[in-house]
């Protein structure tokens, strides 16, 4: 008789090794408690209800995301496992789900190690203040960077979008005069 102290030993047909099970469990916790951001070393919440997204890999406070993702979001495919850091903003023109003629607001990520390049969805509690001070960084990108993020259909935020960005993040401000 089990308690519910005691594992069930079971085989699983999915995982070859001890090593693969211990990586699973750990993307399983990752997923369901959170996890340490490797740029700031903050308790991240992956909890769709704290953050709005289904695959939460950056830190709402600093922004700064992990090379999880391999080809496509949720995946955790990718080996590279390194650090990313937020270099811009981009509106995603594939399937305007909020309304916005220029599509949904993303950050772009530069992976630290393989320079790989991913576009994440904004989390109901990243900070806006640190999204906002991004809008400069495509200024101070390198031009083949710049070049590569356009190759990849990926057009960043610049200054001239200020205006939407911040639609996006704090809605339309009307003016109303007595």
């Amino acid at each position: 008789m089990y308690t519910n102290f005691e594992p069930i030993k079971k085989k699983n047909k999915f995982f070859k090794n001890k090593t693969d099970i211990q990586d699973h469990k750990s993307d399983a916790y990752q997923r369901t408690f959170g996890f340490i951001c490797l740029n700031c070393k903050f308790m991240v919440r992956s909890d769709i209800a704290f953050s709005g997204v289904l695959n939460r890999n950056h830190c709402p406070f600093c922004l700064w995301s992990r090379h999880v993702d391999l080809w496509q979001a949720g995946d955790r495919l990718s080996a590279c496992k390194m650090p990313m850091r937020p270099i811009g903003l981009t509106f995603k023109k594939l399937k305007n789900k909020y309304g916005s003629a220029l599509g949904e607001l993303m950050l772009i990520h530069q992976c630290s190690d393989c320079h790989a390049i991913s576009i994440n969805r904004i989390a109901a509690d990243d900070d806006i203040q640190k999204i906002l001070e991004i809008i400069e960084g495509p200024q101070i990108l390198q031009e083949d960077l710049l070049d590569s993020l356009k190759n990849s259909g990926i057009e960043p935020v610049t200054c001239p979008n200020f205006k939407h960005v911040r639609e996006q993040l704090l809605g339309k401000i009307m003016n109303i005069h007595a």
